[in-house]
């Protein structure tokens, strides 16, 4: 049988290399060109971004690990910040204040806590890149959703500007 404590240090250190070897080709492909001219930088196959009048939805090819505990939080920062400039830098957006949509699609049905996601670096990368000017309770209204696609999973950002109230 295999003990909990062996799975969540796997886990880990599986994330902390992914997330690190990422990084390395996303900056090496900055300064030398695609690995694969044919299908574009890694990070444009990474994240997608649409834009509908006021509406934001950015698609990352990738899901908000099960706990911000357990991975180092540098490596954690600066994958999910690299993304969220990169995309953000796009669409070059800016709100009074925003009602954002976490949508978080999992290969397995298992069920999760949705508080026990880093959705932090998604919220200050919307204020680095001046999206919003503030996350305060008046600045940002969240919600964050789970979904299940064996063949897709992704995490899915939606901006929209909240209404007065």
């Amino acid at each position: 049988m295999i003990r909990q404590s062996v799975l969540k240090e796997t886990y880990t250190m599986l994330e902390e290399a992914r997330m690190t070897l990422w990084l390395e080709i996303v900056q090496h492909e900055a300064l030398e060109g695609p690995l694969e001219p044919d299908k574009g930088p890694l990070i444009d196959q990474t994240v997608q971004v649409e834009k509908e009048n006021d509406r934001v939805k950015i698609t990352i090819k990738d899901i908000l690990p099960r706990t911000q505990d357990m991975i180092k939080k540098t490596i954690m920062r600066n994958y999910w910040y690299t993304l969220m400039n990169h995309v953000l830098q796009k669409v070059n957006v800016h709100y009074d204040a925003i009602i954002l949509t976490l949508k978080i699609f999992y290969p397995t049905r298992n069920s999760w806590d949705v508080d026990n996601r880093p959705v932090k670096f998604i919220i200050d990368s919307l204020r680095y890149n001046r999206v919003i000017a503030d996350d305060s309770w008046d600045k940002l209204g969240l919600q964050i959703l789970g979904g299940y696609d064996p063949d897709n999973p992704r995490t899915e950002i939606i901006i929209e500007p909240m209404p007065c109230f």
